[in-house]
């Protein structure tokens, strides 16, 4: 689904795995990107990937030369920590590629 709520533009997505291969292999995701109206930047991101055995969720936040990222899952002890990634020229997601 992709809407517009005043100067955001919101893409929310579902999708698993079908038929035989869902009997393998189970597998959902539930995505929501958020891009800015007018410069189609991507803001932030959020993403839940699920199996049968574990659920990873996964948060983005775009500055204008990083990816800031924090990944958890219900099957790890750890504390989820930031990871910076950074990128001379830039950062779009595929999201805001495609707009």
């Amino acid at each position: 689904k992709f809407d517009q709520k005043g100067d955001r533009l919101q893409l929310l997505g579902d999708g698993q795995t079908v038929g035989i291969v869902r009997a393998i292999w189970k597998f959902d995701v539930h995505h929501r990107a958020v891009a800015d109206a007018t410069t189609l930047r991507p803001i932030q991101m959020h993403q839940v990937d699920e199996t049968r055995k574990k659920t990873v969720i996964t948060d983005l936040v775009f500055k204008s030369d990083r990816v800031e990222r924090i990944r958890r899952d219900n099957r790890s002890n750890k504390t989820a920590t930031p990871k910076t990634f950074s990128f001379a020229g830039g950062v779009f997601d595929m999201h805001s590629a495609l707009l």
